[in-house]
C-alpha cells in the first residue's frame, strides 16, 4: 500500500513541473478477441474509438496483425476516429508494443498525415510516421515528422530487430525544442528536431498499423501490435523505463503509476420510465377461471 501510494505521489509531482502527463489513448489488442473488418474498436478507456481495416489486418487474442507487405499502408490497420488527437496540441507520447515478422525498406508501423498532398507530403501537410527505415539504416526502427516535401527523419537505433520478437517502441516530443526522442526497449536509441513539426493534433488522421491519408506508396510491415498508448506531456527517460517494466498489456491500474490516467466521459443519467397513466373505464379485468 506504501509502495503504492509513493508511486502515485511521485507521479504527481512529476506532472507538476511541466505539462501534465496523462494517459488519453490506450488500445491493448490482445483483449478484444477475434473482430472482424469493419467493426468499430474501443480503447480500453472508453475515450477513443477506430475502425479496423479489412485489408491485410485482422484483431484476434494475439493482436493486431498485418499480413501483408503490399504497398498499401494507407489502408491498412486501425484508423482512429476523426478528432481522437485534437487534445495533444503541446508534447505528447506514444508507446506501440510490437514484433514485425519480416524486415524491408520504408515498411510503416504506424502513422497519419494531414493531407496526401505532394510527392513526399507537401509543404503545410503535418505528418508523423513510425516505420522500419531499411536495409541502408539497417532496417532500424525509425520515424518521419514533417510538414515538408521531405521533413526530417530519424534512423533510431542502428541494430535491426529481430523478427518475430516483442519491442517496446516509444516516442516523445517536447514543443519547447521541437525534439523527438526515441527508445527502444526503454532505452534511448535516437533524438532529433523538426521545427516544421506543428503538433499531434494537426495529423488528423492516424492509424495505428498503417499510414493514414498516406502521400506515398509505402508498404505496411508484416507485424503484429500487442498494446498502444499516447499520453499528453513527454515522458523523462525513468518514466519510460517505468512504463517498459510494466511489460505489454499493462491494466489501466498499473500504467497509473506511471501517469495520470485520464476517466472516460460519464454518460447522461437514463431518465426513468413514465408510469403508463390508467384511463378510467378502460382498466383491464383479468379474465376469471373456469370453475
Amino acid at each position: 500500500m506504501k509502495s503504492t501510494f509513493a508511486a502515485i505521489l511521485a507521479v504527481l509531482l512529476l506532472n507538476s513541473m511541466g505539462e501534465a502527463q496523462t494517459l488519453s489513448v490506450y488500445f491493448n489488442f490482445t483483449g478484444h478477441g477475434a473482430v472482424s473488418g469493419g467493426s468499430i474498436v474501443t480503447d480500453e478507456i472508453g475515450n477513443t474509438t477506430g475502425t479496423l481495416s479489412s485489408v491485410n489486418t485482422t484483431l484476434t487474442a494475439s493482436g493486431l496483425s498485418i499480413s501483408t507487405n503490399d504497398h498499401a499502408s494507407a489502408n491498412t490497420g486501425l484508423t482512429l476516429s476523426a478528432g481522437s488527437l485534437k487534445s495533444f496540441t503541446g508534447d505528447f507520447t506514444i508507446q506501440a508494443w510490437l514484433k514485425v515478422s519480416s524486415l524491408g525498406d520504408f515498411n510503416a508501423l504506424y502513422g497519419g498525415a494531414s493531407g496526401a498532398t505532394g510527392a513526399h507530403g507537401g509543404t503545410g501537410n503535418n505528418l508523423l510516421v513510425a516505420q522500419l527505415r531499411g536495409s541502408k539504416s539497417n532496417n532500424a526502427f525509425g520515424y518521419v515528422a514533417t510538414d515538408g516535401e521531405w521533413g526530417t527523419t530519424s534512423e533510431g537505433t542502428s541494430t535491426a530487430p529481430s523478427v518475430d520478437t516483442l519491442y517496446d517502441l516509444v516516442i516523445t516530443y517536447t514543443t519547447s525544442t521541437h525534439s523527438f526522442t526515441e527508445y527502444v526497449n526503454g532505452v534511448q536509441t535516437a533524438k532529433m528536431s523538426d521545427n516544421a513539426f506543428t503538433s499531434l493534433a494537426d495529423v488528423s488522421n492516424f492509424s495505428i498499423g498503417g499510414i493514414a491519408n498516406s502521400p506515398w506508396n509505402d508498404p505496411t510491415a508484416v507485424h503484429t501490435t500487442t498494446a498502444f498508448l499516447i499520453c499528453t506531456g513527454a515522458l523523462t527517460d525513468a518514466q519510460v523505463a517505468s512504463l517498459h517494466a510494466l511489460g505489454a498489456g499493462a491494466s489501466l491500474t498499473n500504467i497509473a503509476t506511471v501517469v495520470t490516467v485520464s476517466k472516460a466521459p460519464t454518460p447522461p443519467p437514463t431518465p426513468s420510465p413514465t408510469p403508463a397513466a390508467v384511463v378510467p373505464g378502460n382498466a383491464r379485468i383479468p379474465a376469471m377461471s373456469p370453475a
